[in-house]
């Protein structure tokens, strides 16, 4: 990491402080829609000019990524996740590539009108540029790996690891269903992963805490979200939280339904950058 990065990563530590009950990377996602300068938004290697600002000034296989989800756990294992990005005047995906999102299943989301914020789960987006906040919202059962880890199961598509999806600014683990929103006021304890039994019955949730690099897990933010590297930033400039445009996502459920340790993670993820460069590696 540069030594840039690391003063916009201490910045927003300490912004984090003193800013309890707000979002401390709502400029970062949303502002000038292309997230230029922010040190939080998607990886243009070796650009650092700003100069990009939408979906638009992208290049082609930049304005996707891939996501595998699979499940190592001898338990089925049901998930909530939802990605994020702004539209319309001043956001960050362009009239040009709108089609692509809605035709992706991306839709604008109901905000609240006095705060222009939605809230997922217990994670409160607001939508600081652009004119619409649009969502992916992607639910689904994985079944079991009778092996513990041997065979993982994948999840249906798009998440199986072979559909492009449009590059979202963050993602958000979990929603409002009583088995994925947090409890009391801790956002952490939210999360996008719940182990089941061959009956469809609860057996334990994957926090965002127990979430490989989110921002609850790296201890950044309470915030049950991944986000977007800044796309005018190199790819290996990512902070732990950060994926990256174009890249290859593995999400992996471990098998680890019964582990109680608060400190060791259930579910983990592998970020590949476009060019190969392996960006975040499986913290077993």
């Amino acid at each position: 990491m540069t030594l840039k990065s690391r003063s916009i990563v201490l910045s927003l530590a300490l912004m984090i402080a003193g800013c309890a009950g707000s979002n401390p990377f709502i400029s970062a996602r949303f502002t000038g829609g292309g997230l230029a300068g922010s040190g939080a938004g998607g990886g243009n290697p070796g650009s650092g000019s700003g100069r990009i600002r939408t979906t638009c000034d992208l290049p082609g296989a930049r304005k996707f990524f891939v996501v595998r989800l699979d499940n190592a756990a001898n338990a089925r294992v049901s998930y909530r996740i939802t990605m994020l990005a702004s539209a319309g005047t001043g956001g960050f995906v362009c009239d040009d590539d709108l089609d692509d999102y809605l035709n992706a299943g991306y839709r604008a989301l109901a905000l609240d009108q006095g705060t222009q914020t939605a809230t997922i789960g217990c994670d409160p987006v607001r939508l600081n540029s652009g004119t619409q906040l649009l969502a992916l919202t992607l639910t689904g059962d994985i079944a079991r790996d009778a092996t513990g880890g041997a065979n993982p199961q994948l999840a249906a598509a798009p998440l199986n690891g072979a559909v492009p999806i449009p590059i979202p600014q963050l993602i958000v683990l979990g929603n409002n269903d009583l088995d994925f929103i947090c409890q009391g006021n801790d956002p952490c304890s939210q999360g996008g992963f719940t182990y089941r039994n061959d009956f469809g019955i609860l057996i334990s949730k994957v926090t965002a805490a127990r979430t490989q690099q989110t921002l609850c897990n790296s201890r950044v933010a309470t915030r049950p979200e991944w986000l977007l590297l800044d796309p005018n930033e190199i790819d290996t400039d990512v902070s732990a939280f950060h994926y990256t445009t174009g890249c290859f996502i593995t999400i992996r459920v471990l098998n680890r339904a019964d582990n109680s340790d608060p400190n060791v993670n259930q579910v983990v993820w592998q970020v590949i950058s476009a060019d190969g460069t392996i960006l975040h590696d499986f913290q077993l």
